[in-house]
């Protein structure tokens, strides 16, 4: 119990900071209405109004229905339009992934998975 208050905390102080840190530009967040719920960061969003912060470090926040997150991403050869601001999910499992996020003007910004990530597993020598 008491390393997931901990947990909760620290995330917590960590979007208070990058909140705090937010350019007046980034202030302008999109706002988008997500059908369906949806996995980023392994946490679990429900469907719902959602607030998207895309700064220049790569850092993207997520925040909306009682919950937030914040990663890094990526440039991305994703096709999209540069005139339009828009978020990219994928299914995997019957599961909707928030994948990358584009703001207009700019290309898109792809957000990796975890669990897709190569995953190592070290062999104890005989």
């Amino acid at each position: 119990m008491k390393l997931k208050t901990i947990k909760t905390i620290a995330l917590a102080s960590v979007l208070a900071i990058v909140g705090a840190a937010l350019p007046a530009s980034a202030s302008e967040a999109l706002r988008v209405k997500v059908p369906f719920p949806f996995i980023l960061a392994g946490q679990e969003f429900s469907a719902g109004q959602y607030r998207v912060h895309q700064l220049d470090s790569g850092l993207i926040i997520v925040q909306g229905e009682g919950r937030a997150a914040a990663v890094l991403s990526v440039p991305s050869n994703m096709v999209s339009r540069p005139d339009t601001s828009s978020v990219h999910f994928t299914t995997n499992n019957s599961r909707e992934y928030l994948v990358g996020v584009q703001v207009e003007g700019e290309g898109v910004r792809a957000i990796p998975r975890a669990e897709f990530q190569e995953r190592r597993l070290a062999m104890p020598l005989r």
